[in-house]
This record gives C-alpha cells, structure tokens and sequence, in this order.
C-alpha cells in the first residue's frame, strides 16, 4: 500500500465511519450521543475527537492506535443514511446525515496531496 517496508507510514488519508449512528443506544452509553454532524459541519474537529474516543470506550482502542501508527491522516466520522429511526406512524421522509462528509474530506485530501 504505496510503502517500501512493512514499517513506513502510510500517506494515504483514511476515513474512519462509524455506520447507522442514529441507531446507536445513546441512552444507555451518553459518549455515543451528538455524533452525528449538524447543518454541514462534519468536517469539524470536535466531531473528529467525539468519534474517536467514542470508538476506543466501545473497545477499539487497539484498532485506533494501530491505524493512527500505520496512517498519517487518520479522520474519524458518524453517519446515518437514514437520518432517524424509523418508526410506525412518522412519515417524514428520511434524509441521510453525515453520509457526504468523509467523502468529501478524502476529496479534500486528494487535492491537498495533488497541488
């Protein structure tokens, strides 16, 4: 994957996505609350770090460490492609949140590598 050695970092960006985040059971585990981005703002640091730490108290912490050593521009992300749970009786129509945001930072990536 674009090193030499076993050992070198790799330079390529990765996108961490934690999926159907709207399904999470916030209730029980608070820190799995407000992942999801608001008004187009996933890109924002505070979600970064709030995916992250929310990985590693489910017991990822291993798997973070190990791809923030193997990958120099790691970026954590919530999604939900539905946007809410559905429900019987709520007929409003499900819009997908945070569904674009890592594509498009990893879009961003490439042009910053690509200038």
């Amino acid at each position: 994957m674009l090193v030499k050695h076993p050992t070198d970092v790799c330079r390529v960006p990765v996108a961490v996505v934690i999926g159907k985040a709207d399904a999470l059971p916030s209730k029980d585990f608070p820190f799995l609350a407000d992942l999801l981005p608001h008004s187009g703002n996933g890109h924002d640091d505070s979600f970064n770090q709030r995916c992250r730490q929310a990985l590693e108290k489910l017991g990822a912490r291993a798997s973070v460490n190990i791809l923030e050593q193997k990958f120099s521009n790691v970026r954590y992300f919530a999604c939900s492609a539905l946007g809410r749970m559905p429900a019987l009786g709520d007929s409003r129509p499900f819009q997908p949140v945070g569904v674009i945001e890592p594509v498009h930072w990893l879009l961003l990536q490439w042009g910053k590598a690509h200038k």
